[in-house]
């Protein structure tokens, strides 16, 4: 298994940041640290790559573009009421990040 990292912008004064994993059988994944994005997947198909999930053409257009390609969903989807979540007896509050509530999703999903 081979990781690569590479940085490819900034934004609020972070690293956006691709990282890329790659089996030893030609199946290759790029996720980005922005919102959790899987960027690309593809795999090998009669001696060539084939990019099995729709992608935009670079790591920089996830933040032009709004329709959440590569999105990834955790425990928690959709508003979260004061920003805060309860997991057993601990409550946790979250950013607010949509008026009173917060918005799941991370680093650059908010913008």
């Amino acid at each position: 298994m081979r990781l690569t990292f590479k940085k490819y912008g900034r934004l609020q004064g972070r690293d956006l940041c691709e990282f890329a994993l790659e089996n030893d059988h030609g199946m290759s994944v790029k996720l980005l640290n922005y919102g959790a994005t899987l960027e690309d997947v593809t795999v090998p198909v009669d001696g060539a790559k084939r990019h099995i999930i729709l992608s935009l053409k670079q790591a920089e257009d996830y933040r032009k573009e709004r329709n959440f390609l590569g999105g990834t969903v955790g425990r928690i989807a959709g508003r979260v009421w004061r920003g805060q979540w309860k997991n057993g007896d601990h409550i946790l509050q979250l950013p607010i990040n949509d008026g009173k509530n917060h918005i799941p999703g991370g680093f650059g999903t908010d913008q």
